[in-house]
């Protein structure tokens, strides 16, 4: 086994573990060129390219500029320094700063094209996460350790932000935890939609409405087949936007599989965040279902306002803006109490 020593993005130290075509840190320690220690295993890193083919990151890089064009010329991108590369964020409005986290196989234009109308009287900044066809680097954090907080430290000292609201989607609200997590003084407040981290998926539904239509994609390759998988993750009687199932297909055809599913978040990794928090969750989540998301988000993290759960919204959920549940993202994040 090679234990050589590799640098990994602009100057993080990791040990190389061939077999698993990874870069992954155990008996070494990584520090960013900032100065921030990780632990064992606290980052994991893609040794290839997250998308299929050279060919294929164009195609989506193309496609972000023409997203992000349509979005209008509010939008502004910034640009910081970590130690897995550069990170990338979208920055509009004015007012006190909300931090949105995009879920994964997806990025901040995708966000802030379906979430724009959130937080409408602060300055946004849409974050593209590292690892996910966004602009950010293709370097990865591993879930176990701490790696996506101290990135998102990095991250929120370049586009000088000393404390956030923060609004995570999916993955975008592990991120979030996580954040929480290394630096939960630095959290103003925080809503997270269909969240990562706090439960696992019951296994009859995951099969019927992941599984087998990942698996029938898998074959045929079609778009079609990547609507119904999306349609699979949602409410099959809800309106998914059409550019969305668009945008889906695209991925699910240039960029790889996602990592394993993050492990469940503990109260004593959590036991610092003091900033109130609103979680909403679906019914019909076959992913991460509502009830047991509600349950450990009531057990793990200290100052739970409220934990709703959408009886018929599935994983794929896009609240609007003067529904109930939209309406109490949007108050929630904007208050000052």
């Amino acid at each position: 086994m090679d234990w050589s020593g590799v640098t990994v993005g602009d100057g993080w130290r990791a040990c190389k573990f061939p077999n698993e075509g990874l870069y992954v840190g155990l008996q070494c320690r990584l520090i960013s060129p900032q100065g921030f220690p990780f632990s064992r295993r606290a980052m994991a890193v893609r040794e290839s390219s997250i998308y299929r083919s050279p060919k294929g990151r164009e195609t989506l890089a193309a496609l972000y500029s023409r997203r992000l064009a349509g979005l209008g010329p509010n939008y502004q991108s910034r640009w910081v320094a970590t130690g897995l590369g550069r990170a990338h964020a979208l920055v509009v409005g004015d007012g006190p700063p909300l931090v949105l986290l995009h879920g994964a196989a997806s990025s901040a234009v995708d966000l802030a094209d379906t979430f724009g109308w959130l937080g409408h009287r602060c300055r946004r900044y849409f974050v593209d996460l590292p690892g996910e066809p966004g602009r950010s680097s293709e370097a990865r954090p591993g879930k176990a350790g701490p790696g996506y907080g101290h990135w998102m430290r990095e991250v929120l000292e370049g586009l000088g932000l000393e404390q956030t609201r923060v609004f995570g989607l999916s993955l975008g609200a592990f991120v979030a935890l996580k954040t929480a997590s290394v630096i939960p003084e630095r959290i103003v407040r925080m809503a997270l939609l269909v969240p990562e981290g706090l439960a696992k998926p019951r296994m009859i539904p995951f099969a019927r409405s992941v599984t087998w239509p990942a698996i029938r994609y898998l074959v045929s390759r079609s778009d079609a087949d990547a609507h119904r998988f999306v349609r699979a993750l949602g409410d099959h009687e809800a309106m998914i936007p059409e550019r969305f199932l668009e945008q889906v297909a695209h991925y699910m055809r240039h960029v790889k599989g996602p990592p394993k599913p993050a492990p469940l978040l503990d109260a004593e990794e959590l036991s610092r965040l003091h900033a109130p928090v609103l979680v909403v969750t679906g019914g019909k989540d076959p992913l991460f279902p509502g009830d047991r998301v509600a349950r450990r988000a009531g057990a793990v993290i200290p100052n739970l306002r409220e934990a709703i759960v959408v009886p018929r919204a599935g994983h794929v959920y896009f609240p609007e803006p003067q529904s109930v549940v939209g309406r109490r993202l949007q108050d929630f994040l904007v208050a000052d109490d």
